[in-house]
């Protein structure tokens, strides 16, 4: 496999994603010629590798362009994929079971792969994400620890500090107990109500939970943006994820839950402080699958700083790089992406950090 600089042409990177978006059903035509290398390193970054390989999401299917290594290897994607969701199952529901009678939201892949996709072999992924109420987060993690779950960084001052927004483990999963989505001094967020809209997922475990249709997208979204749009903390598998969870026709988690009321995200954005991040991820999205459902999604944010956006933070991200940008462009992405008041709250709490515990995301 060929190391592609950060310099790497973007016209040879458009036309990867080009091919890309053609492969996953996009009404564009396919480039040619092709780069196969640079097509399945893009692919693996982003980890898109299983989705590539799932005839139910390429209706132009990529095997006749691609050379038979990259088609096997994406195929073994898909088929680790399967593996890894068959693993998770038991272990999951454990986890459910010891936690109970806490609620736990499943966040992220894990819904995802087994509800919005196809076949989980689509969509790869690394821990479990669930999300427990705050005020009960000392309490889950003893329950998990019963099970075997330790966390990986005990005593460390950020990672596991009170009020870091979660708490990883090793055990019988790679599990990330979530209190909050992102630190709260970035955005202040009513999770109560999060909880009181989130759909049951009995089938899971009587405490399991789906984020609301809604929360949902606007959690797509999020999850993108605090990792400012890059490759090492945002692939592009998120962008997907959107894509079909905009595509959706009725309920959003097939038979669970109502339907996705598209008038409510932007509402939603707002009430987290996070339309800056549904407006960037939503356009990124947009420009990598132009035929994305978006109308009524996105949040009126005045031409001004729509412009300012498109220009500083959406352009630069497309084409999607295989490489993160200089560490001064992700923290401006970071401060842009917030608005003013939260990001005098969250400067001044990264300041004190940094005196006191060092740094963190």
């Amino acid at each position: 496999m060929p190391h592609y600089h950060p310099s790497t042409v973007s016209a040879d990177l458009h036309l990867a994603w080009r091919a890309i978006a053609h492969f996953l059903g996009e009404p564009a035509p396919l480039p040619s010629p092709l780069d196969p290398e640079l097509l399945a390193e893009v692919a693996r970054v982003h980890r898109l590798e299983g989705a590539l390989a799932e005839p139910r999401l390429t209706p132009s299917s990529p095997e006749p362009h691609v050379p038979r290594t990259i088609w096997m290897r994406w195929q073994a994607a898909h088929a680790a994929g399967l593996a890894q969701a068959v693993r998770r199952a038991g272990p999951l529901r454990a986890a459910l079971a010891a936690l109970a009678p806490i609620p736990a939201v499943v966040l992220k892949g894990a819904a995802l792969a087994e509800l919005v996709y196809p076949s989980p072999g689509a969509r790869g992924m690394g821990d479990v994400d669930l999300l427990v109420p705050r005020e009960q987060l000392p309490a889950a993690l003893v329950k998990l620890a019963a099970l075997g779950y330790a966390r990986k960084y005990p005593g460390h001052p950020v990672l596991d500090h009170p009020e870091f927004h979660e708490r990883q483990l090793e055990g019988p999963l790679e599990l990330d107990l979530h209190q909050a989505f992102i630190q709260p001094e970035r955005l202040a967020i009513d999770y109560s109500a999060v909880f009181d809209r989130a759909v049951p997922w009995l089938a899971l475990g009587p405490n399991a939970l789906l984020l609301s249709p809604e929360d949902a997208v606007v959690y797509a979204c999020l999850h993108a943006a605090i990792g400012e749009l890059t490759p090492t903390w945002a692939p592009a598998v998120g962008l997907l994820d959107l894509r079909l969870l905009l595509g959706r026709v009725g309920a959003l988690w097939g038979e669970l839950g109502p339907a996705l009321e598209p008038g409510v995200v932007p509402v939603r954005a707002r009430e987290w402080g996070a339309e800056r991040m549904l407006y960037a991820t939503l356009g990124l999205a947009r420009r990598v699958f132009p035929s994305l459902p978006t109308e009524r999604l996105s949040p009126h944010l005045g031409g001004t700083l729509e412009r300012l956006l498109d220009a500083a933070i959406v352009g630069r991200a497309f084409p999607p790089p295989l490489v993160d940008p200089a560490r001064i462009e992700v923290v401006f992405r970071k401060s842009l992406l917030l608005r003013p008041a939260d990001r005098v709250r969250f400067a001044f709490h990264t300041i004190m950090r940094r005196m006191g515990w060092g740094e963190s995301r």
